[in-house]
């Protein structure tokens, strides 16, 4: 009789589980040439995980990347062999992939609805010292942040209007935003939605030389 008793107990126990909402925080800045980053992860009202990213510097120059690339024959060779293949298999391949990302989208459209956005807000100052530019960049700026808003708001469910701001900045030269909202799930929605991603990610194409 104790072990039924014992079932009965790590069923609720997963039960509860299963129910436990998720809450995710995420914000993201660039201020002052300076870009910063933040996740939160929050269970029954307690922030579990903090992932802060390290602020990154931009100068005129911008980011730099180095890379470094051998050029012996034979391995100038080698790649131009490969290049040959690539072309020959290339549009069956696109054609696979499309074809797997539209099974896969098929299949996960319906879990992203289980998504609950609480807060959303995105705030741009926007300058480039011209004033009619910076009018024009301005409604390219609105464009693009309501297209985004717009599948945020296809895919999950919205609790809240987002807030989002554009402040043109005629007469300076500089560029500020800041992007933060709050969503949430349940551990057995995201438990579903992993299983059907990896279910679906082992009939991924596999190319064959």
């Amino acid at each position: 009789m104790i072990w039924v008793w014992i079932i009965l107990g790590i069923l609720i126990i997963l039960v509860c589980i299963w129910f436990i909402q998720i809450k995710v925080s995420v914000y993201v800045a660039y201020i002052h040439k300076k870009q910063t980053a933040k996740i939160s992860i929050h269970i029954l009202s307690f922030t579990v995980y903090t992932l802060n990213i390290p602020v990154i510097k931009t100068g005129e120059k911008g980011v730099v990347v180095e890379e470094k690339e051998k050029t012996m024959n034979n391995t100038n060779q080698k790649k131009k062999r490969l290049g040959l293949v690539d072309l020959l298999y290339s549009y069956q391949t696109v054609q696979e992939w499309l074809t797997f990302l539209q099974r896969l989208h098929k299949q996960v459209k319906p879990i992203f609805k289980h998504i609950h956005v609480h807060t959303l807000e995105w705030k741009t100052e926007f300058g480039i010292g011209d004033a009619p530019l910076t009018a024009q960049i301005t409604g390219y700026i609105w464009t693009g942040k309501s297209l985004v808003i717009g599948i945020i708001s296809h895919y999950a469910k919205v609790l809240q209007l987002p807030f989002i701001q554009v402040a043109p900045l005629y007469q300076q030269n500089l560029v500020h935003t800041e992007f933060s909202c709050m969503f949430s799930f349940r551990v057995g929605q995201a438990i579903h939605a992993g299983i059907t991603v990896l279910r679906h990610w082992r009939q991924r194409p596999v190319r064959h030389y």
